[in-house]
């Protein structure tokens, strides 16, 4: 399809559709990724899956991720306390 003299018709564009087809693509597969991020977020919430680095009596040796980052800010907290309040200059 030949474009006329003083025409304001616009020619086709070869590669349009293509591009429209690539970016859906890329849609899917993010919204596919977040989807399995989301789902292994609710597991690892949900189940006890993580060894428990700390032996406790009478609880069992698996904790899930809620209780590891938990575990994970109070010795974060208790080492900054134990610095801030050392005798030492």
């Amino acid at each position: 399809m030949r474009r006329q003299a003083g025409s304001m018709a616009r020619t086709p564009h070869p590669h349009r559709n293509h591009r429209r087809r690539r970016r859906g693509q890329a849609m899917i597969e993010y919204s596919a990724l977040n989807a399995l991020l989301v789902l292994a977020l609710m597991v690892g919430v949900s189940l006890r899956v993580v060894p428990r680095p700390f032996p406790v009596p009478g609880a069992g040796n698996r904790m899930n991720v809620i209780e590891v980052m938990l575990w994970a800010y109070h010795v974060y907290y208790d080492g900054i306390y134990l610095v801030l309040n050392s005798p030492y200059p």
